[in-house]
């Protein structure tokens, strides 16, 4: 867990760092400057062009993840492994493009009638797509080389750095809403020509194919993998994004764009998770190549106390402090309240299930995830079907809440059938009976006029009381650790 942890920290510092820059001009700034069109446009054409960028992938960073090992060797510059998942990445991005400006007439006739402003910047998706197709295969490739932080750096803080500083120069009127979103897009290219750059410093940029070391039984597995990854990859992006496409689609742009700004509070709590799965990817594939299953049950037992304890410490935190935090917002995004509640609980199941996705996707049965995320995806077309229509923004959110319930609850079965891999112990008993008993003594605090005393107050206590009651609880030995090796250097200081 050395590098994990290490890496893990790391890119959780970075991520947080772009979550205060992300919380300040997405979730604050851009209700009260942007109007809730506006801000549907962005979501809806963010969630487009992800799931456009996975299929222009087709699957390759999943060849990267589980087959780089093999390749791995810098003296022979990995055999030009990197020209593979860039040629793939180029035919199914050509393949894309192609099939937007076949279908764009009706895509334009069809927003026309009820989100005009869609239709009008409807081409702004081509760059978007070339930009994060590109991020995905150059940051996977990173991870893969053990540097899952400088991702995490250029995308989520000195991009999110960037978008603050257009929203300054919008909000100030230097530039129009157009010449706003040519620049927010602009913003796309700057991971990729940051990972480009370092990888040709670090001398991991090569091109140079040995085709001699693909033999006929490794490229059949190559396109096995990626076949089945693309199946994955695509239907995980589509579980996550469909909500906002289909919100629009029912409800308009409108409600696409405060269903967006909510969606975003609720999304809070799994920034840590998503620090930790970037580098066990890798970590756990390494522990495959040598069939170490005790490695394997030790990360899986280990990330699902330490995601379940921060997690659920978040979620608390967010939900004792929700009234106040709609206070951030303008009124009309008060509606959302349930999005958040809803999503944030979706992504704590999410995270107490540990990297159980990045075990079984790492593994022999990797085919099988592709299968539950085929029933998935079509769970989350119903589901919102259903849903959006009955409590509509809510309605999107409970759809997407039951998806991640259902999905998880698939991944724990299988790896406990096939593997015998079961997390679990009492003390996933111990951190919820304590996140409990310290929300309810938390709504017994006085509430304060002033929402930011407030929220500090009561924000304050869940950490410090939580805090203070895992430790004594011994729940999770890493935290501990962590903890006396935070005094023992302020103790020194």
């Amino acid at each position: 867990m050395g590098i994990i942890q290490d890496q893990a920290i790391k890119s959780t510092l970075y991520s947080y760092l772009g979550t205060v820059l992300g919380f300040i001009t997405t979730g604050v700034w851009f209700p009260h400057i942007l109007t809730t069109d506006q801000n549907g446009l962005i979501k809806v054409l963010l969630s487009i062009s992800v799931l456009a960028a996975q299929f222009s992938n087709v699957g390759i960073s999943g060849v990267i993840v589980r087959l780089f090992p093999i390749f791995r060797n810098k003296e022979k510059g990995h055999y030009g492994f990197l020209f593979y998942p860039l040629i793939v990445t180029a035919l199914g991005f050509s393949v894309c493009v192609s099939l937007f400006f076949i279908f764009k007439g009706s895509l334009i006739e069809n927003y026309q009638s009820k989100s005009l402003l869609l239709a009008e910047y409807l081409y702004f998706l081509i760059p978007l797509i070339l930009f994060q197709a590109l991020f995905n295969i150059l940051d996977v490739y990173a991870r893969s080389l053990f540097n899952s932080v400088i991702g995490v750096v250029q995308k989520e803080f000195v991009q999110r750095l960037v978008i603050l500083l257009l929203a300054v120069f919008y909000s100030l009127k230097w530039i129009d809403f157009r010449w706003f979103m040519v620049y927010y897009v602009l913003c796309f290219a700057l991971p990729v020509g940051w990972v480009v750059f370092y990888l040709f410093k670090q001398g991991d940029f090569t091109l140079k194919v040995d085709f001699s070391f693909l033999s006929h039984s490794l490229k059949k597995e190559m396109m096995s993998v990626s076949m089945f990854y693309f199946i994955s990859g695509f239907s995980v992006i589509a579980v996550a994004n469909i909500d906002s496409i289909m919100v629009n689609e029912y409800l308009g742009l409108s409600d696409a764009g405060i269903y967006g700004i909510v969606f975003y509070f609720g999304t809070l709590i799994i920034i840590p998770s998503r620090a930790l799965m970037r580098i066990s990817y890798t970590i756990l594939a390494e522990a495959w190549k040598k069939n170490d299953l005790n490695e394997i049950r030790t990360i899986y037992e280990k990330s699902c106390i330490n995601q379940l304890m921060i997690g659920l410490l978040l979620f608390i935190g967010l939900w004792a402090n929700i009234d106040t935090v709609l206070q951030l917002l303008p009124s009309e995004y008060h509606a959302g309240k349930y999005v958040i509640f809803f999503i944030a609980l979706g992504n704590l199941v999410d995270m107490a299930a540990g990297v159980n996705g990045a075990i079984l996707i790492t593994s022999r049965y990797y085919k099988y995830d592709s299968y539950f995320l085929i029933l998935l995806v079509a769970l989350t077309i119903v589901s919102n079907m259903i849903f959006i229509p009955l409590y509509h923004i809510t309605g999107a959110a409970i759809a997407t809440c039951i998806t991640l319930v259902l999905y998880n609850l698939l991944r724990f079965l299988f790896l406990y059938k096939t593997l015998n891999l079961q997390p679990f112990s009492y003390k996933i008993l111990w951190i919820f009976l304590i996140g409990l008993v310290v929300y309810f003594v938390s709504t017994l605090l006085p509430s304060f006029k002033n929402y930011l005393a407030d929220l500090l107050v009561r924000g304050g206590f869940i950490l410090i009381t939580y805090t203070i009651a895992v430790y004594i609880f011994n729940v999770s030995d890493d935290f501990k650790a962590l903890i006396k090796k935070a005094f023992g250097k302020i103790i020194r200081f």
